[in-house]
């Protein structure tokens, strides 16, 4: 009796204890895991934004751009005529510089004038409303990107077995070329890649997480 009644005014409080202890323990890292999850959740987020943000500033810098506009609207005589354009236009328009500081792969301006001549930056696109962009695609998701009047995000991947130099996976923005009336005898379209590396450097910065994807709300 004596025992017992030492077990259950000694040992089970300890033994409770302990479990209340062990209990709180647990919770406390866990509530500490969820926020620093939170926090590196949030990081990324705002960076991810940020890149965005760039980018759409720079696609509204070209949207008001009328010599890309006088570019593309032209009616050429000849390949040479527009060859001789594009290469003083080209560095003007399309210089290194102005891409990389955003964080861009590439930019190619599509459009319906079949006197142009394709280019690394140049494409001609008969269907001004084709989203595939001429291209055959496994994938493609493409969405107005909010609070942006005219501006896309189009997510796609390509069904070609040789890798490219940008690689088959493209996240871009879309901008319809429409400011200028007097610039509209044909269709414009303005794509920007976003560089797939920046999207993964910033996906890769926190050791908290073995892996992570960028999806769509269907999981893809």
């Amino acid at each position: 009796m004596v025992i017992l009644l030492v077990l259950c005014g000694v040992a089970v409080p300890m033994i409770v204890q302990h479990l209340v202890y062990y209990w709180q323990t647990e919770k406390n890292i866990q509530e500490e895991m969820r926020k620093s999850l939170n926090d590196a959740m949030d990081d990324k987020a705002d960076k991810l934004a940020d890149l965005f943000k760039g980018t759409v500033s720079l696609a509204r810098n070209y949207y008001g751009n009328e010599k890309l506009y006088q570019y593309l609207d032209h009616g050429y005589e000849d390949e040479m005529e527009y060859l001789v354009r594009y290469q003083d236009m080209q560095p003007e328009l399309f210089a290194p510089e102005r891409l990389y500081y955003y964080q861009i792969s590439n930019m190619i301006a599509y459009t319906n004038n079949p006197t142009l001549v394709n280019s690394s930056h140049i494409r001609k696109l008969e269907d001004m409303e084709d989203e595939n962009l001429g291209s055959g695609l496994t994938y493609l998701n493409v969405k107005p990107l909010e609070g942006e009047n005219g501006i896309r995000l189009r997510v796609a991947h390509e069904d070609t077995d040789i890798e490219k130099a940008y690689g088959n996976r493209s996240v871009s923005l879309l901008c319809r070329l429409d400011y200028y009336r007097q610039h509209d005898q044909f269709g414009k379209l303005l794509r920007i890649d976003i560089d797939s590396g920046s999207l993964e450097d910033i996906l890769q910065e926190s050791n908290l997480f073995s892996n992570m994807l960028l999806c769509d709300t269907g999981g893809r």
